[in-house]
């Protein structure tokens, strides 16, 4: 059965292995040892109650180099299991995730944020109700087929969420997507789960991943920037952790000014980055274009071209050179905000993410790659990297997983 809850008792030193384990891949004995501090005597004690209770293992890898071989540690997938959430405009999706970040599970639950009529009620009881069901059906022994082996689900540790929107202590502070203001998430849902919860944006969960996981590479100052269906994001991760302001609102990249007297925005605002560059703005002008076209009135253009997709625009715009100026345009405001963080934050990488820049890859990279150095002021030698992003859309529930493993190992 699928237990829930820490079912150990932990040591001052096996906690701090814990930490240092699951932060970063490749500790050995020795070097475990020089970055904790700790004496080799109690290194290899810690190692081998860990090994004890099903928590690591020897990964079969050995150093090369100078010096005699010794084996890397990792952790053992089936240490624990997160319960992990992800609150989007279309659905919530709830997944069962690894001690390494692996995905057993996910099931989600298609609604329209714009018909329904969502309370903090609601929102928290069905993910109850979804969490319970799934930690439910991994219990007695179930397996899955994941990364080339079977994995089982230790025991659930703790939940976390990651949601579209402003979050702060536990609440979520405003989602324009979601239609929601002020709805406290992390505690009902932990006295509903009997689990503690984390609640962190989605764009800090997918840099987080990032960082961790995918190609952030576990850079000191790494920069994530995106551009979702949902929305413009981006998240910074600063020695392993998220910046995320003094009231959950840093990095709002979407409503970033970039024309001060612009369009208007949901937001309220005008001329907010989300309103030049995010997938409905460009399936709004080029609607506007297409019916400047055949004559007819471009004022609906937004709701006539609503079900239209930004594929099939990208694919009109080889042939298309109006079409293709839409695309051109977005991303030259896009590089503009792209090139300020750049500037404020003097990041040492940038991953790129986000569904419309894996559609214009490559082109619509070397182009922000170019835009940025043409505007960015870097006094140094060094020039910031620029990467895609390596993950796919589980990065957010690895994210948010990670995040709140952090925590509980840094208050058990």
């Amino acid at each position: 059965m699928t237990e829930i809850g820490f079912p150990w008792r932990f040591e001052g030193s096996e906690l701090q292995l814990l930490r240092l384990l699951h932060r970063k891949d490749g500790w050995t004995r020795s070097a475990l040892a020089r970055r904790s501090g700790l004496s080799s005597a109690t290194i290899s004690v810690t190692v081998q109650r860990l090994m004890e209770h099903g928590l690591l293992r020897e990964s079969g890898a050995w150093t090369e180099g100078v010096g005699r071989p010794a084996a890397v540690l990792e952790l053992s997938s089936e240490a624990w299991s997160v319960l992990t959430y992800e609150l989007a405009p279309q659905s919530i999706r709830v997944g069962l995730l690894t001690a390494t970040g692996q995905v057993l599970e996910t099931r989600h639950h298609p609604f329209n944020a714009e018909s329904s009529r969502l309370n903090a009620g609601d929102l928290v009881g069905a993910m109850a109700r979804m969490g319970r069901q799934l930690v439910d059906d991994w219990s007695d022994g179930h397996t899955s087929q994941v990364g080339g082996g079977t994995r089982r689900a230790g025991a659930v540790i703790g939940a976390a969420v990651s949601v579209s929107g402003v979050v702060h202590s536990g609440t979520l502070v405003h989602s324009a997507g979601l239609r929601l203001r002020d709805v406290p998430i992390a505690e009902p849902l932990s006295q509903e789960l009997q689990l503690p919860v984390w609640v962190m944006n989605d764009m800090d969960a997918r840099a987080l991943a990032e960082f961790r996981y995918g190609a952030g590479s576990q850079r000191d100052h790494m920069l994530m920037v995106a551009i979702e269906p949902a929305g413009i994001g981006a998240g910074l991760i600063k020695k392993g952790e998220p910046l995320q302001g003094s009231q959950g609102s840093a990095l709002e990249l979407g409503h970033m000014t970039v024309e001060r007297h612009g369009l208007a925005c949901p937001c309220g605002k005008r001329g907010c980055l989300e309103v030049y560059s995010s997938e409905a703005a460009i399936v709004s002008r080029a609607g506007v274009l297409q019916q400047r076209r055949a004559g007819r009135d471009a004022g609906p253009a937004a709701t006539a071209c609503e079900t239209a997709q930004v594929e099939s625009l990208w694919r009109l715009a080889t042939s298309d050179s109006n079409i293709r100026r839409v695309f051109e345009d977005a991303l030259d405001y896009f590089g503009i905000a792209v090139s300020n963080l750049v500037t404020l934050l003097d990041p040492d990488l940038v991953v790129v993410g986000g569904h419309l820049m894996r559609l214009l890859h490559p082109w619509g990279m070397e182009k922000l790659v170019s835009d940025v150095r043409s505007n960015v002021f870097q006094p140094g030698e060094k020039e910031v990297r620029f990467v895609p992003a390596a993950l796919g859309p589980d990065a957010g529930l690895a994210g948010a997983s990670f995040f709140a493993v952090q925590r509980l190992l840094g208050h058990v």
